[in-house]
């Protein structure tokens, strides 16, 4: 086999202390296999939340930028960074689909995500179930349910 196992290594993140262990892993598996990494963090759309005007009391179109803009933030202050990741920020209900369809229009060579469901740390969560039944790539998924981001290294 010719160069790393996992050239480009994308990592999906969302606002969970448990991704943080996640994002951790990844950054050490990159740097270890000195592979590309991308973060990638999938957003409910605004569109999403019941009526027209939304429990901030903002209009939709409103809420959406600021959405947006608040997850962009959030990835540029916790997602790897520092580690030279690049970043992408997708809008989606369904942040599985939504992830294996951006992954087959793109060089990935591993997907890592989160296993646990939020509700049952120990259960498989919906994103992670989907991207295992349908990443077009390997996926690697970390039990994050107990650890701290000092252990996962």
């Amino acid at each position: 086999m010719k160069g790393a196992p996992y050239p480009y290594i994308v990592c999906c993140v969302d606002r969970s202390e448990p991704s943080r262990v996640v994002e951790a892993r990844a950054v050490a598996l990159a740097r270890g296999l000195g592979a590309q990494l991308r973060m990638l963090h999938v957003m409910r759309p605004a569109r999403s939340f019941a009526g027209g005007v939304t429990a901030r009391s903002k209009p939709t179109a409103t809420l959406e930028g600021e959405l947006r803009g608040e997850a962009a933030a959030w990835l540029l202050k916790h997602a790897g960074v520092e580690d030279g990741a690049e970043l992408t920020l997708l809008e989606a209900a369904l942040p599985g689909e939504a992830i294996c369809e951006w992954a087959e229009r793109h060089p990935v060579s591993v997907l890592v995500a989160g296993q646990c469901e939020k509700r049952y740390p120990r259960a498989l969560g919906s994103t992670a179930t989907y991207l295992s039944m349908h990443a077009p790539c390997d996926v690697l998924l970390v039990d994050a349910s107990g650890g701290d981001v000092a252990e996962a290294v």
